[in-house]
Order: C-alpha cells, then structure tokens, then sequence
C-alpha cells in the first residue's frame, strides 16, 4: 500500500447508513482515511477536527434539512457549479504538474468525485447515485 494515499482524508455525510457503508469501503479500500457522519453536529465538529481534504455530502436539500449548508453566502447553484469547476480545473492542472505520482494519487479519487458530481448536476440529477460513486471511485483507483 503507498504510504503517501493514507493522508488524504475524507468526510462523508449522509443520513443513510447503507450509503455511508458503500462509500466508506471504497474510499479504504483505495487507501483513503475515512470519517463518517450521519448527523450534522457529529459531521461539523469532524470537519474543525480533522480538516478533512474533500467533504462527500448529500444534496444540498438535504444537508440544510440537517443544519448544515457548504454553500458560501450568496450563491446560487449555478454560480458554485461554475466557481468549483473552475477550482478543480486549476486543481487538477496542478497535481499534473507536481512530478510525485503519490501527489497525483491522493487527488484523483476526489477530483474523479467531484467532477462526477458536477456533471451529474448539470444533467438535472441532485446527486451522483451510489452505483455512480462507486464506479467513479473504482475508475479513479485504477488509474493511480
């Protein structure tokens, strides 16, 4: 196992734990530290706590149900959709030019995520599907 994947970390959050069990698995076994939260007290002490490098949450109708909102103040869906692709963009831009395969590694089951989830947004869908997930995730993993 590559030393280096194991300092990425990620916190999922979901009320579904049968959700939670699918990601959680994938993500260790590509060798990523997982945390899981079904609720939003436990998920923004773990967030403070942990720094977590990528957040996987529900819809954003969801997470407010549960009092928690990682949209920024002002923002329309359409305006993140546009900010975080251009973030992943220059993010993904980056990791290919740091010259540590490791480097590249941590990065691409996340930005294989994030990606996924903004195209499955632009295609009217609220979120990725868990089958989604895990086929991104094994796709991202077997490229590293």
């Amino acid at each position: 196992m590559n030393e280096a994947r194991l300092t990425a970390k990620v916190l999922i959050v979901d009320a579904d734990p049968a959700k939670l069990q699918a990601l959680r698995a994938a993500l260790t076994t590509a060798a990523y530290h997982v945390t899981s939260a079904t609720s939003a007290s436990f998920a923004l002490t773990t967030l403070e706590r942990d720094r977590p490098d990528l957040i996987v949450s529900g819809n954003r109708t969801e997470d407010m149900a549960r009092g928690i909102d990682f949209f920024p103040p002002g923002y329309t869906a359409e305006r993140l959709a546009v900010y975080a692709r251009d973030c992943l963009e220059r993010a993904e831009a980056y990791a290919l030019t740091v010259p540590s395969r490791a480097f590249l590694a941590i990065y691409q089951i996340p930005l294989k995520l994030a990606f996924g989830t903004l195209d499955a947004i632009a295609r009217g869908e609220a979120k990725l599907t868990r089958e989604a997930v895990i086929a991104l995730v094994a796709e991202a993993d077997g490229q590293s």
